[in-house]
C-alpha cells in the first residue's frame, strides 16, 4: 500500500494495521512537535508471515517511493547518562493538533503516561546508567512511585519490560481530541523485525 494509505489505516484501522505491519520509529532528541517523513523502509525485504510490509516514521528524508511528510508529536527518550528523579520527571503534553506521537524504540525502557481527562501527560525513560535499575525494576518503580513534575496523580499506566519482552515502539494516534496509545513488541531492531504483539496502552 502507499504511505498515504498507510497512515490512514494506522489512524483508523490501528490494532489491525499494527498487527501486520511493522511501524519503525526513529525519534527526536528534543520533546516537541516536529517535521516527520513516513514511507516504506527502505531495508524491508518483503512480505513473510505476520508482516506484510514495513514502514518508518523518520526525522532523515527517506528515498523510498512517494514518502509523506507530517507533523508529529515527539517524545524524546530521557538517556541513563542523564541525573533525574523518578518523583520529577520533565513533562511532555500531547497536542490534540497532530496526528501521531513519535517516540524512540524501547529496548528495556519505559513510557509512562498520566492520563487527567483528555489530557495526557508522558515520557520515555531509559533504565540502566544513573538510575541503576533495569527494565523491569524501572518499570516496578515508575508504577509505585513514579511521578511528573507539578503532578501529583500516581502514573496511569506505565508500558515497559515485562509489556514487551525484546524491543518495542510505542505510538500515538489522535482522533479528534482523543489520543490512543498503542505498544508494537517486536524481536529484533529495524526492518527484520517480526511482530511479538500489539497493545493498547491508553
Amino acid at each position: 500500500m502507499t504511505p498515504k494509505t498507510a497512515l490512514y489505516q494506522l489512524q483508523t484501522n490501528t490494532q489491525s494495521f499494527l498487527s501486520s505491519n511493522l511501524v519503525v520509529c526513529a525519534g527526536g532528541s528534543t520533546s516537541a512537535q516536529r517535521p516527520f517523513t513516513f514511507g516504506h523502509h527502505g531495508a524491508y525485504t518483503g512480505p513473510r508471515p505476520g508482516v506484510n510490509e514495513a514502514f518508518t516514521f523518520t526525522t532523515i528524508p527517506l528515498t523510498t517511493p512517494s514518502p509523506e511528510k507530517l507533523v508529529c508529536d515527539n517524545v524524546r527518550m530521557i538517556k541513563n547518562t542523564e541525573a533525574l528523579d523518578l518523583a520529577n520527571i520533565e513533562t511532555y503534553s500531547l497536542d490534540p493538533g497532530c496526528d501521531f506521537m513519535i517516540t524512540g524504540q524501547l529496548s528495556g525502557c519505559a513510557f509512562c503516561v498520566v492520563q487527567l481527562g483528555r489530557a495526557l501527560t508522558v515520557a520515555h525513560v531509559q533504565p540502566g546508567g544513573l538510575r541503576n535499575l533495569d527494565g523491569a525494576q524501572l518499570k516496578t518503580t515508575l508504577e509505585n512511585t513514579g511521578r511528573f513534575a507539578g503532578i501529583a496523580a500516581p502514573m496511569t499506566r506505565v508500558y515497559g519490560r515485562g509489556d514487551y519482552t525484546a524491543y518495542a515502539y510505542v505510538i500515538g494516534v489522535c482522533r479528534g481530541a482523543d489520543w490512543e496509545l498503542w505498544g508494537q513488541a517486536v524481536s529484533a531492531p529495524g526492518a527484520a523485525a517480526n511482530i511479538l504483539s500489539v497493545t493498547r496502552i491508553i
